[in-house]
This record gives C-alpha cells, structure tokens and sequence, in this order.
C-alpha cells in the first residue's frame, strides 16, 4: 500500500531494534501504536522513538516496514497503509499523546506527588526527563493513575484529554 523506496543497509541497526522491540514490548521507547481498519484491512503505524530525530522521514517509513516484515514475515507490510515514524516531541505535536495524567497542584503533598510521577514517568513513551506524563489511550492513562495511587494512597489524579484545536 505505500510506495516502497530502496532498501539500504544504513538502518539495518534501527531495523533490528525495532523488530527487537516489537518481539519484546519492554522498553518505552520505541513504542508502537497501531489501528486495524477492518473496511479495507488496512493497518496504521505509528513509531514513536527519540532515534528518529536524525532519520529523514521517508527512510523512517522504510525502516518500520522492513521490520514489520522481518518480525511478521514476508508481506506482512503490503496491508500497512500508513507508516509514520515521529520523536516524543512530533508525537505530542501531532497528537499521538493526548491524554495528560496529573494532580491538583493546591494538594498539601506535592513532594509525594512529584515522588511518584518521577517513578512513573521513567516508564513512559517519553522517558525520565519529561515534564508531564502522557498517554496514547485513556486506558493507558487510567492505568497509570492506578498505579499512582498505589504509590501515593489517598491520592487524587486526573486525566486530561487534549484535543487538536
């Protein structure tokens, strides 16, 4: 479904790693999403990975499907119709991250607050060193609220869904 370029050995590393993580699912980064299109049984990817940022984007579409194929199989990429490989940063921008976990900043214990979001945020797609802990789904987000509530009994967190304006 997308026009192939060239095959070129100058990302066979990137390759790997991404079929590596893509066997694995352990690391937040790289991090895939993906949506099925039934009506035309089409797939969607999205890769979300810092080593992006010195990667042409039309060499990113490559490397996503040459390990899509060598982790699927031969083929495996013609029903892919939409590659895209951004950083954290194009992530937020294009809106792959909409959903925001926080906490009411009036709370008398920021410091435990801030305690446990630095724990979570070192698990997130974005990584130790953002500033706010973001989420592809809602259900992701819900997720790490529980597990903020864990870390911080009798907390109150939110989840905030930003929408493209």
């Amino acid at each position: 479904m997308i026009k192939r370029g060239v095959p070129s050995s100058r990302h066979d590393a990137l390759v790997n790693e991404l079929k590596n993580e893509l066997a694995s699912g352990k690391r937040p980064q790289p991090a895939f999403i993906e949506e099925d299109y039934a009506p035309t049984k089409s797939r969607h990817i999205y890769v979300i990975w810092d080593r992006w940022a010195s990667v042409p984007e039309d060499e990113r579409i490559e490397v996503i499907l040459r390990a899509y194929e060598e982790f699927e199989g031969p083929g495996s990429s013609d029903n892919i119709a939409i590659a895209i490989g951004v950083t954290g940063s194009e992530a937020i921008e294009i809106g792959l991250l909409p959903f925001v976990v926080d906490y009411p900043h009036s709370d008398v214990a920021v410091i435990d607050y801030e305690a446990a979001k630095k724990t979570e945020r070192a698990a997130t797609i974005l990584g130790a060193n953002a500033g706010e802990l973001r989420y592809p789904t809602r259900e992701e987000a819900e997720a790490a609220i529980e597990r903020l509530q864990n870390a911080v009994p009798n907390s109150n967190w939110t989840v905030i869904h930003e929408v493209e304006k």
